[in-house]
């Protein structure tokens, strides 16, 4: 008898406590469609020092009656941590902070009466520019080959003083005259030292610091006495339809070694009166001197010559029937 009196004891007590629960759990679970809308969308603010903002938020929901807003204040300390501090007497959908002079981020925690809660933080940061030039004022050098070179920036940064960030790379043009560009490891400074200058090469600077971004590039070549022109500075042909013309580059250099030559043909275009934009690469035309075929129409002929070091020349031929 007292066996079976304990177990209808515990099962009252288990259906007490469920019955006590079970309103807790439904209220906590019940939909409000409590919706907490930011106008346009905007969350990140940019002031500067001793502005007003007015911070503010757009609710809805089916039973309005019992809405809270608690907003919260965080700053960074001087170890760079974040604690978001109760703003006192702060019960509004909108809060107007006054005289900003610090970077913080407001939190706003907005419930409704059956415990649904929705946060948004907003962040407020001083407005911040970034310039960037060479410590030279121009961003062309022009260097011996082996030499070495340093490029050196001057940053200047307007407003706030954000700590920033600096990225180097290094762009090239490949054997197929597509330009490549890669990241330079370690490079993390206003200024970058180029070791035995053996090529030319663009070196672009980016530096970011919290609230704007600037770049800047550098154009590196290698001075090799280069030049390239007509042979006997002869750029034009007169000939009848159906000739064919010789035509050669001379071409002058401390190191003449590895020159490269690539021809070209262009078509004059007779609606637009110009030359076609893009002409035509010839095949196996390779040397300073090619023989055109017969020709037939006006044309244009045009040698690229590029030394070992990446510089390069252009000589253009015209062809007049």
């Amino acid at each position: 008898m007292k066996h079976s009196l304990r177990k209808i004891i515990a099962v009252l007590v288990a259906i007490t406590l469920c019955l006590q629960i079970l309103p807790l759990r439904a209220k906590a679970a019940q939909d409000n469609g409590l919706n907490v809308e930011v106008p346009n969308g905007q969350t990140m603010f940019f002031v500067n020092q001793g502005d007003s903002l007015t911070l503010t938020v757009n609710v809805s929901a089916i039973d309005m009656n019992g809405i809270t807003y608690e907003w919260y204040r965080a700053e960074p300390n001087d170890n760079g941590e974040w604690t978001p501090v109760l703003i006192p007497d702060a019960h509004d959908s909108s809060y107007t902070v006054t005289n900003i002079n610090k970077i913080a981020d407001y939190y706003l925690d907005v419930r409704d009466a059956y415990e649904n809660v929705q946060t948004v933080v907003f962040s407020v940061r001083f407005e911040s520019h970034l310039s960037v030039e060479s410590s030279t004022g121009s961003p062309y050098f022009t260097v011996l080959p082996g030499e070495e070179l340093t490029l050196e920036a001057i940053v200047t940064q307007t407003g706030y003083p954000y700590d920033l960030s600096y990225e180097w790379y290094h762009s090239w043009p490949d054997e197929d005259g597509v330009w490549q560009m890669e990241l330079i490891e370690d490079a993390t400074s206003n200024s970058y030292q180029i070791q035995n200058v053996q090529r030319r090469g663009n070196y672009r600077l980016f530096v970011r610091g919290f609230a704007d971004e600037a770049e800047y590039t550098f154009f590196v070549s290698v001075d090799n006495a280069f030049t390239a022109k007509p042979a006997n500075d002869q750029a034009e042909f007169f000939i009848s339809s159906g000739e064919s013309v010789s035509l050669s580059v001379d071409v002058t250099a401390n190191d003449a070694s590895d020159m490269k030559f690539t021809w070209t043909r262009f078509m004059y275009d007779t609606a637009a009166q110009d030359w076609e934009p893009t002409g035509e690469i010839i095949q196996g035309a390779v040397t300073e001197s090619y023989t055109t075929p017969a020709i037939g129409e006006r044309s244009r002929y045009s040698c690229s010559v590029e030394d070992r070091f990446g510089n390069i020349a252009f000589v253009d031929f015209f062809i007049i029937i």
